[in-house]
């Protein structure tokens, strides 16, 4: 599931030290650097989010010490645009090795787990 050649080149110097422009009244301001490596409604972040998160939902499937629900089959998350929903049977058995992966994931990648939009139930 890898970019590589000139499509990763692309999306690097799309990423590589950006900058934006202000126009008032009409009049082209001066670069300026942005404080973070994506702009705002970019419409390449939600896929590269997306193939980021997928590294994660892998690393979950696969880790045993986590069970999931039985529907049929073993289920243990679903992803959306933005977030993932964790279907945990026993989440006092598997919340310390959940939360290593989610923890490791998060160094890596530099995402953290928003606690404003978290719930359990």
């Amino acid at each position: 599931m890898g970019i590589e050649g000139s499509y990763l080149n692309i999306i690097k110097a799309s990423y590589d030290k950006p900058t934006a422009n202000i126009i008032l009244n009409g009049q082209k301001l001066t670069p300026f650097p942005l404080r973070t490596r994506t702009r705002q409604e970019c419409l390449l972040l939600p896929f590269l989010f997306n193939i980021v998160l997928e590294v994660l939902a892998i690393a979950i499937r696969q880790e045993e010490e986590i069970k999931g629900i039985q529907i049929g089959k073993e289920v243990k998350l679903s992803l959306f645009t933005d977030g993932m929903i964790l279907y945990i049977e026993n989440p006092k058995h598997s919340i310390k090795k959940l939360l290593d992966l989610i923890n490791e994931f998060g160094n890596v990648a530099g995402y953290k787990i928003n606690t404003q939009k978290s719930m359990d139930f």
